[in-house]
């Protein structure tokens, strides 16, 4: 009688380990499914701004300047922008920034990144319609004297002549996003810098330092010539010269030919970020 009993405990306290282990796996699953529910997957204007955004023209091809500020509460990943110049209701130059061309992979709250977009002509200008209005809104070109002009507030009106063979351009920039992370960047910094001008162009050089535990094998550096005012005016980029092993260091050079960028900075900022996929 008494092994009949022992049996039965056994087998109560059996069935009951099985139910808190299904409880607790419940609950953890939900945990994880509130977690992956609680990122957003769409930009704000409360989340996103572009600042001090700037128009210019190099040998006939439009650039656009600004800084991208993360006013979220998380960090922004992989942040893109793409940019139109259109009249009429037809696009004539499209553009890109993003990760590739200097923003930072990963922009942390109150923090920001500078960019610049290169503009290309559209192959055909037929079928090229704006299409609905987006975060930024139209941001049109403060017209100026020469070819360069602050990129005005998208209740301005004022446009700019960008070249002989187009009409005048307003200009817009969409921002996007991969994903919010709580995370910080990787630590990457750049050390030992320094920029010097010579035989029309802009040398800069350092070694970027890999403050991590893990070995970083695609990253980018950039370097950002600034106005006194702090307008940008060219973001160009270039990537260290081998792996980066955890506490180790890698050469870098970036060269800007001036005489095909004509520019004079006031001030230069030299960063680097490692690529998020």
């Amino acid at each position: 009688m008494r092994s009949n009993e022992t049996s039965l405990d056994f087998c109560k306290r059996f069935v009951l380990c099985l139910a808190i282990s299904a409880t607790l796996l419940i609950s953890i699953g939900c945990a994880g499914c509130l977690s992956r529910q609680s990122q957003p997957t769409t930009i704000t204007s409360d989340q996103l701004e572009i600042r001090n955004k700037y128009f210019f023209n190099y040998n006939g091809t439009s650039f656009l300047t600004g800084i991208v500020v993360n006013k979220a509460t998380v960090g922004l990943v992989n942040v893109n922008l793409q940019a139109e110049g259109y009249a009429n209701d037809t696009v004539y130059e499209r553009g890109h920034a993003g990760p590739d061309t200097g923003i930072k992979s990963m922009i942390p709250p109150n923090e920001s990144s500078p960019f610049m977009i290169k503009m290309v002509p559209v192959a055909s200008q037929s079928n090229n319609t704006i299409p609905s209005a987006n975060l930024q809104g139209n941001v049109n070109v403060t017209k100026t004297s020469g070819t360069t002009g602050r990129v005005a507030s998208q209740t301005s009106n004022q446009t700019i002549q960008t070249s002989a063979q187009k009409p005048q351009l307003s200009y817009r920039i969409e921002p996007q996003i991969k994903s919010l992370s709580s995370t910080q960047p990787y630590p990457l910094s750049a050390i030992n810098t320094k920029a010097a001008a010579f035989n029309q162009a802009i040398n800069v050089s350092g070694e970027i330092y890999n403050e991590g535990n893990e070995n970083v094998s695609s990253s980018i550096v950039a370097a950002v010539f600034y106005q006194e005012n702090g307008t940008v005016l060219g973001v160009f980029t270039g990537s260290p010269q081998g792996d980066l092993g955890p506490k180790k260091t890698a050469p870098f050079q970036i060269d800007v030919q001036t005489s095909a960028f004509p520019i004079k900075p006031a001030k230069t900022e030299i960063y680097a970020y490692q690529l998020v996929d």
